[in-house]
């Protein structure tokens, strides 16, 4: 499949608006998206054939009086994409574009005293909350419908949190940094070492393999990122890097990647990709600090 499109994009003639689609609506849990069309592009590769390109915005809520978590990290939502190969044949391709929409988005942390450390307890949505992920984009042919996704709303559950001022929210409702946030950029900065890779689908982790070349990753109090340095399977990188709550966000060449922080103390850091592979499963990666 092709990755890289070269598109050109020509606007909306005429306003275009966006159309709103619930697809999930139960018990107070209302789970849609929203969707226009943003432009019409071509594509070098089949340049008699045109698409419309349209954006979309998914967005699940919880409209109850009591936060809620999800039972199984199982939903998915998959919208299918045209494309032009380099043959210049038209093909078409489901993907995922919910990213990160069925994980934790919500958190809350337990200190242990006397101490800079403690838990940090996360689940899916607050009461009376909201969630949206980033725009998205995808093409159909010009004069095809828009395209009805494949999706799937995980199992949830109502539950009771602790005073609600130990609550630490890492979504867009309140985006300011946390307390949690100052620990973390703090405890990263360093020299870590790739130990292991694994998969987590379903709950659980799979697939663990110990990673025996020296591979390292230098996170510097400035917020540069020097990532990939000495025998790794990709060539180096660098760039920079933030933390707000519990979500590490990397800027490598203008690519923007998002990690969920799942532990990170004076020895180890464990980041879950929050891009979600096609069979619902995440990438985990588990460094070591160095210290000599």
């Amino acid at each position: 499949m092709k990755i890289i499109l070269t598109l050109t994009l020509v606007l909306c003639a005429m306003p275009c608006f966006a159309e709103e689609k619930i697809l999930y609506d139960y018990n107070g849990v209302i789970f849609g998206y929203n969707y226009e069309k943003i432009g019409t592009a071509t594509d070098i590769d089949c340049p008699d054939i045109k698409f419309d390109e349209y954006q979309i915005i998914v967005k699940v809520k919880n409209t109850n009086s009591k936060a809620i978590d999800l039972i199984e990290p199982s939903g998915r939502l998959h919208f299918k994409s045209d494309y032009c190969t380099k043959a210049g044949n038209l093909q078409s391709n489901s993907a995922a574009y919910q990213i990160g929409l069925f994980s934790p988005h919500r958190h809350y942390a337990t200190g242990t005293p006397n101490t800079n450390f403690g838990v940090v307890n996360s689940y899916f949505l607050d009461a009376k909350d909201e969630y949206s992920t980033l725009p998205n984009k995808l093409k159909v042919r010009s004069g095809d419908r828009f395209p009805e996704p494949d999706w799937i709303f995980p199992k949830w559950k109502f539950i009771d949190l602790p005073n609600k001022q130990n609550v630490v929210n890492t979504g867009k409702i309140i985006p300011k940094a946390t307390n949690l946030s100052t620990d973390y950029a703090k405890l990263i900065v360093g020299k870590w070492r790739f130990s292991q890779s694994s998969d987590l689908k379903n709950g659980k982790e799979v697939d663990i393999y110990d990673e025996e070349e020296p591979c390292f990753d230098i996170y510097e109090t400035n917020k540069r990122i020097v990532q990939n340095i000495g025998d790794c399977e990709i060539s180096k990188e660098d760039g920079n890097w933030t933390i707000v709550d519990n979500i590490l966000t990397k800027v490598i060449d203008g690519d923007v990647t998002k990690y969920e922080i799942l532990r990170l103390d004076k020895s180890t850091l464990k980041l879950k990709f929050m891009k979600e592979y096609d069979d619902g499963s995440y990438f985990l990666a588990t460094f070591e600090r160095v210290t000599k």
